[in-house]
């Protein structure tokens, strides 16, 4: 091939009004993954005090259990202790029925501690599954973003190129 023999030069208005679409597109992209990135973030931390959170109410439930265990214990004990002496006839039956009622409201409120306990266990659970997810769908969103930036960055060189087209002898040697 040959020496270059012209060039054309395209409408220069044109071509920058283009660029700077894209150089401002390229601008819009770069912030919607930082922002992508950052919401990300947000809820990842949201997630995690959540968890802490709850990681706090299940040590609550944990000594109130304890605590209500040891009613349940002293409420046995004393229904026991009645029942004797309603045997021995120093108390009616009737305190020592009220003493059994006692016993059983005693174990329904441990109960519902349990189940209580047993709920923000399953929400701990939950979190903890939910975190490793947020952080995946967060990357997918911004590899998304990432890949239309390069997708423009492409279109951005292909508008510069196509600015000026150089045209090439076909031999050496001397135009006529």
């Amino acid at each position: 091939a040959g020496a270059p023999i012209a060039r054309i030069t395209y409408d220069r208005s044109t071509a920058e009004t283009s660029a700077t679409e894209l150089a401002s597109r390229r601008t819009l992209l770069e912030r919607e993954q930082q922002q992508r990135k950052e919401l990300g973030e947000q809820q990842v931390a949201q997630v995690k005090k959540r968890m802490k959170d709850l990681e706090g109410e299940l040590a609550q439930a944990d000594r109130e259990i304890k605590l209500q265990e040891s009613r349940v214990k002293s409420s046995r004990e004393q229904a026991a202790r009645f029942q004797q002496l309603a045997g021995e006839k120093f108390v009616s039956d009737l305190v020592a029925r009220q003493k059994l009622d006692e016993v059983t409201d005693q174990e329904i409120k441990l109960q519902a501690l349990k189940r209580t306990r047993s709920q923000v266990d399953r929400d701990l659970s939950a979190a903890r599954m939910e975190e490793p997810s947020i952080q995946l769908r967060s990357r997918g969103q911004v590899d998304q973003v990432a890949r239309q930036l390069s997708e423009l960055q492409e279109s951005l060189a292909g508008a510069e190129a196509r600015r000026e087209t150089v045209i090439k002898a076909p031999v050496s040697g001397t135009v006529t």
